[in-house]
């Protein structure tokens, strides 16, 4: 990974991961995926952005392409983010009866699962940046038992997104699922394992999610409209050269962002901090300003959202800022 970067790309790609996420959140995610050793979680976090720098942007995009199989997809809701629960986690939902061995490429499921993830992220909100997994096996059938797809789901949540699966449920799993679940137990690391429970009807689902939520979970009916055919998007980011003058200013704005929060960050972790100031209010007003300015670089990424991020499904729906 290091032999294909530079500093000032890993910078790039690390407040690229960020986006909208208070900035600490991000190594501290790794940091706990990996018991808070230093060197497995700084490999763990490097291996992330290649891969993020790679995937995620063709992930992105395949609604803009017009990618049929990944079209096919989205229209039969495979996987989707229906509301919120009680304690304002995101719900990613996983029809599985919608999904069926072999009824799209492995590249494209991947793509998909990838970009239904990332929507499942940036739909975040501000001080909740976990995500509860809700797999609702209603009229389950053995043809939609993919176990390559299901190995993908647990890597990429794993090492990709590490800590922000808040709880995984399976929904109403038939007695044929438990042959399946002794195959796919091994796969998931303690932690995740851990995390998984079952749920068997509607109440035990409330008493997890609150009734709304766990309404909404099983009953959502995903209306898929996809992007207008004239509807463009240009990647200004891919050649700054030639981009609106409302990037520059959007992307100056973010950049500034970013070093007064790391011009802050360097001071703070001066250990000759404690010796270089008057007084502790010193020091506190420097953990404050700090704070401040990590919410501010956050709260700004959406000024350069729709630079580098084409419009999705949940954009027209009206459930990200514009």
């Amino acid at each position: 990974v290091l032999k294909e970067t530079s500093p000032a790309l890993l910078r790039k790609d690390f407040y690229t991961l960020l986006r909208h996420d208070y900035p600490d959140l991000v190594p501290l995610r790794f940091l706990k995926a990996r018991l808070y050793e230093l060197d497995r979680s700084t490999r763990m976090l490097l291996c992330s952005l290649s891969f993020r720098r790679k995937a995620i942007p063709v992930a992105l995009r395949s609604e803009t392409k017009h990618d049929m199989d990944f079209l096919r997809s989205m229209k039969k809701a495979k996987s989707f983010v229906p509301c919120y629960d009680q304690r304002g986690r995101t719900i990613t939902t996983i029809r599985i009866k919608n999904h069926s061995r072999g009824d799209c490429t492995q590249a494209t499921f991947e793509n998909y699962m990838i970009y239904c993830m990332e929507h499942a992220h940036l739909l975040h909100l501000p001080y909740q940046d976990r995500t509860v997994l809700l797999v609702d096996m209603t009229d389950f059938s053995l043809t939609a038992l993919d176990l390559t797809a299901i190995k993908f789901i647990i890597q990429n949540f794993e090492q990709n997104y590490p800590e922000e699966l808040s709880e995984g449920i399976i929904h109403n799993a038939p007695w044929l699922f438990t042959t399946a679940w002794a195959a796919i137990k091994p796969l998931l690391r303690g932690p995740t394992r851990e995390k998984i429970t079952f749920t068997s009807n509607e109440n035990d689902l409330a008493a997890k999610l609150g009734k709304e939520a766990a309404r909404t979970a099983l009953k959502y009916q995903l209306e898929y409209h996809g992007r207008p055919l004239d509807e463009d998007w240009k990647d200004e980011a891919a050649d700054p050269a030639t981009a609106s003058p409302e990037y520059h200013a959007a992307m100056k704005v973010w950049e500034d962002n970013i070093k007064t929060f790391e011009g802050l960050t360097k001071r703070w972790i001066d250990p000759d901090l404690a010796t270089s100031v008057d007084s502790a209010d010193e020091i506190a007003k420097l953990e404050q300003d700090r704070i401040d300015a990590s919410w501010t670089l956050a709260e700004s990424y959406w000024l350069i959202d729709k630079f580098v991020r084409p419009s999705s499904y949940y954009d027209r729906l009206g459930l990200l800022p514009p």
